[in-house]
């Protein structure tokens, strides 16, 4: 590769190993979350860089194993910096369940909503009191946002999200 030996040729095959699986990554997660034509472009780079890659670390590999050990180890930082890029452009919709004391319920409701966010209540029986659960459907990237005004608003709530795909077009959030 570029004619490059050694240790310049490993440290080479690690930061390009490490791109290629930190874009296969992102492209998994994008494709389970629906997002073939994006899934689809970034796939194609994916594979121009895991050709080379395999073809430069296959050629001479025995006499050469470091290039193995270049690959594998960039493989693994790959994932994890994956999932990295994954969490920092946080693509998708969250569902998310806040469970509240029932004298709060309202009140938070009404501030969820100034803030942008849609929300349904309903009445529901804890162990102790009555509660409110709220259930919100929002984009990912404003998650932390959300989980802030949340639990600045009460201490003690009890939060529940996990992604979600939306099936339906609903206050903005899914393309028709």
């Amino acid at each position: 590769m570029l004619g490059l030996v050694g240790m310049k040729l490993y440290i080479v095959i690690f930061v390009l190993k490490t791109i290629e699986v930190s874009i296969a990554t992102f492209r998994m997660i994008l494709s389970a979350k629906g997002e073939k034509i994006w899934a689809s472009i970034i796939g194609f780079f994916e594979i121009v860089l895991w050709i080379g890659l395999a073809a430069t670390v296959l050629n001479g590999i025995q006499e050469d194993p470091g290039k193995m050990i270049a690959y594998s180890l960039g493989f693994c930082v790959g994932i994890y910096l994956g999932g990295i890029l994954d969490n920092k452009l946080a693509v998708g919709n969250v569902k998310v369940n806040a469970i509240v004391m029932e004298e709060d319920g309202k009140e938070l409701a009404a501030k969820i909503r100034e803030h942008g966010f849609a929300v349904t209540k309903f009445k529901g029986e804890g162990m102790h009191h009555p509660r409110y659960m709220l259930v919100m459907i929002i984009k990912r990237r404003r998650l932390n946002e959300l989980k802030k005004l949340l639990t600045d608003y009460q201490e003690n709530i009890v939060i529940d999200y996990h992604d979600t795909n939306a099936a339906t077009c609903m206050h903005g959030l899914v393309r028709k």
